[in-house]
């Protein structure tokens, strides 16, 4: 599978995923980071049994603000080329299936956490919104101003 799945993410948060994603591997002993180009690619083999290993090749390409990536896997083994002549050469086709998957699930985690850090950075521009002690509903700055004068007003008026 070389076909790339865009995502609508930064490149380093989605590198961060990835990567986030291979160290656990490593960290269970289940995979080996074979080569790394820090930010564009990412050489792992991952053990899937006894005489059964995949290796995935990431490449990340920058698009903008958002990145294509995609993954090319390749089996290795005896247990891999036994199996890929029972299924008469189309073996690999269930390793695609789950590395597109796998991007899918990627590109999902990514653009939400994208969305979420968007969110969260307009509420930290945002003005600030006070409450007037005269108003029972907090509104823009601008308007609660204009309305907190005329309550004030009316207050001292019928007061």
């Amino acid at each position: 599978m070389d076909e790339a799945v865009e995502i609508l993410a930064p490149p380093e948060q989605v590198w961060h995923l990835l990567r986030g994603e291979a160290q656990a591997g490593v960290d269970e002993g289940q995979a080996v980071i074979l080569s790394e180009v820090r930010g564009r690619e990412l050489l792992l083999e991952v053990q899937m049994g006894v005489g059964f290993r995949v290796q995935h090749a990431y490449r990340l390409e920058r698009r903008g603000q958002h990145c294509l990536i995609s993954n090319r896997v390749r089996p290795l083994g005896w247990r891999w080329r036994l199996s890929n002549i029972f299924l008469f050469g189309r073996g690999i086709r269930p390793l695609e299936a789950a590395a597109a998957q796998g991007l899918r699930n990627l590109k999902a985690t990514a653009e939400e956490q994208a969305r979420r850090l968007a969110k969260e950075s307009v509420a930290e521009r945002a003005p600030p919104v006070h409450a007037c002690p005269h108003a029972p509903v907090v509104v823009d700055n601008c308007r609660q101003s204009i309305m907190c004068t005329m309550l004030v007003a009316v207050g001292v008026i019928f007061g």
